[in-house]
């Protein structure tokens, strides 16, 4: 099988995540379940086996516009998952009546 250069760069990229819920987004967005029912998760080797197998069988676009959403979230310093990267839910609501 022949790998193309922005196969490669995913490989890479993925290679860099740092935070869980990357590699769990990117799992989910090509639909790759992470677990086989709701308290047994799979082996991580195959779940990052079917990611890659699902990026290379992806249309171009897709594969396109999955590789800068993970170069965006692998650029973020920190952790997605603590909640750094919200507002406070009491900051952005107000106190006026509507």
């Amino acid at each position: 099988m022949r790998v193309f250069r922005h196969e490669k760069k995913f490989v890479y990229e993925v290679g860099k995540i740092k935070d869980p819920v990357v590699f769990f987004g990117i799992a989910q967005i090509l639909k790759v379940p992470c677990f086989i029912d709701k308290d047994n998760p799979r082996e991580f080797g195959e779940v990052l086996n079917d990611i890659f197998d699902a990026y290379f069988a992806a249309d171009p676009k897709k594969q396109k516009e999955l590789l800068k959403i993970l170069k965006d979230a692998n650029k973020c310093k920190g952790s997605l998952s603590n909640g750094s990267y919200t507002k406070d839910s009491a900051e952005t609501v107000s106190n006026k009546e509507v």
